[in-house]
């Protein structure tokens, strides 16, 4: 129960009056369209309701669930380039690069233990908005898994043409060999 893997959540907090709350599992409602008791798939007889002290005499039933396998690699504002004097910097002051046909990426040392990312999804690259969003989704989380190496950088990210007809492995792709370079460019520059 105290396993790191699982943590305690508030799942259902309902104002229920003991007096119409069944002792006995027996006596549990059950409803011709919710096979388990009280109407909830996941109650079960090892589920303990504890009675909250309080003028509304409220039942509180607490739920397991599993934490996300994957923590610490949100993209939060701080992972963002906000402004528009953000991104002015970025272009003006490049000092890494990396293209491919697709793709133009710009980055510069920002400071920070945080990379930043901006995107740059122009409708003349790709016309659809259902393509320019799920470019969009693919980049940010490729650059959520790859912040750990590209800590301390603003980043920009410029699409071009051609990217509606890739499929999102061979985009993630393209996207990892990028990041990789921007990488070895970077650490080519410290080494000097």
């Amino acid at each position: 129960m105290s396993s790191p893997d699982y943590a305690f959540y508030l799942d259902f907090l309902d104002c229920h009056y003991e007096k119409n709350f069944p002792t006995q599992p027996d006596q549990a409602r059950s409803y011709s369209r919710l096979q388990s008791p009280h109407g909830y798939p996941w109650w079960s007889s090892g589920n303990q309701a504890s009675s909250c002290t309080g003028p509304c005499k409220t039942v509180c039933l607490i739920h397991i669930i599993p934490e996300p396998l994957v923590t610490g690699h949100a993209f939060g504002r701080k992972l963002r380039l906000l402004t528009a004097s953000d991104y002015k910097t970025v272009f003006d002051q490049a000092q890494f690069k990396a293209s491919c046909s697709q793709f133009l990426i710009l980055s510069i040392e920002n400071g920070q233990s945080d990379p930043r990312l901006g995107l740059v999804i122009a409708k003349k690259s790709l016309r659809l908005a259902v393509q320019r969003n799920r470019v969009k989704r693919l980049i940010r989380e490729s650059f959520r898994h790859n912040q750990h190496l590209l800590t301390g950088l603003d980043i920009v990210i410029l699409a071009r043409r051609g990217l509606e007809q890739l499929d999102n492995p061979a985009v993630t792709q393209l996207l990892e060999k990028l990041w990789q370079d921007i990488i070895r460019r970077r650490n080519r520059q410290a080494a000097r």
